[in-house]
């Protein structure tokens, strides 16, 4: 129950703000990188304080398995499906490069929990083997690390005053790494969150559903504008 509320709730604030903040995402971006930042902040207190119970037993695996910040780069990645003149890309895509800025900033919490977890597992297996759960540690380090890099690559450029000293070709073709870095949440969701689901446990089977069927219809979606796309130029 509880991870099901904190998915619906993650959506919800950010199409909140994705959709009704949009023009103060236009005028005053910081404001929101500030909130996020304080929640990556709450977060760090949240795990000092012992035994997550109450608030804290909602809130700490809220930030900790990226659940809002993987909402507003759903947000980010299905603006890019909507066609030229829809209402709802002319609303979002002029806010797209804060929503990912936003989702780069919540990402911390996720990166500062396991990269101290990753840690402590390298640290108490200093001979690790390419097998059995060795092997799943150093892959799903090693996506980890690349995903690491790569949001910070992207998080970086998107920057205002970051880009605007890159030439819009150079631009462009980092941003075009997004397309990379959700293939491999993807990869990395499947490593973290399969096993658990086929032992049966539930937060996880609830998490592969919801982020399964996020990813689907982001693909048929997808597929769906290339195709028209393909056929106007085609046609022209």
């Amino acid at each position: 129950k509880g991870d099901a509320v904190r998915f619906i709730l993650a959506f919800a604030v950010s199409l909140f703000v994705a959709l009704i903040c949009t023009d103060q995402l236009k005028k005053t971006p910081t404001v929101f990188y500030s909130l996020s930042i304080a929640a990556v902040a709450v977060y760090v207190y949240g795990i000092s304080q012992g035994p997550a119970v109450g608030f804290w037993g909602f809130f700490i695996p809220f930030m900790q398995r990226c659940t809002l910040a993987m909402a507003f780069f759903a947000i980010v990645m299905f603006v890019g499906v909507f066609d030229e003149n829809s209402l709802v890309r002319k609303k979002l895509l002029p806010v797209r490069r804060q929503l990912s800025i936003c989702g780069c900033l919540l990402c911390l919490a996720h990166v500062f929990y396991y990269a101290k977890t990753y840690l402590v597992q390298l640290g108490s297996s200093p001979q690790l083997h390419f097998s059995g759960t060795s092997g799943n540690l150093i892959l799903s380090l090693t996506i980890s690390v690349i995903l690491v890099l790569l949001l910070a690559i992207l998080g970086i450029t998107s920057c205002t005053f970051v880009k605007a000293k890159m030439k819009a070709s150079s631009w462009k073709n980092i941003q075009r790494l997004s397309y990379a870095f959700f293939t491999l949440i993807i990869v990395h969701l499947g490593i973290i969150l399969v096993p658990p689901a086929l032992s049966g446990n539930t937060p996880a089977i609830e998490s592969v559903v919801v982020w399964g069927l996020v990813f689907a219809l982001y693909a048929v979606l997808k597929i769906k504008r290339e195709i028209k796309l393909r056929r106007a130029t085609d046609m022209a």
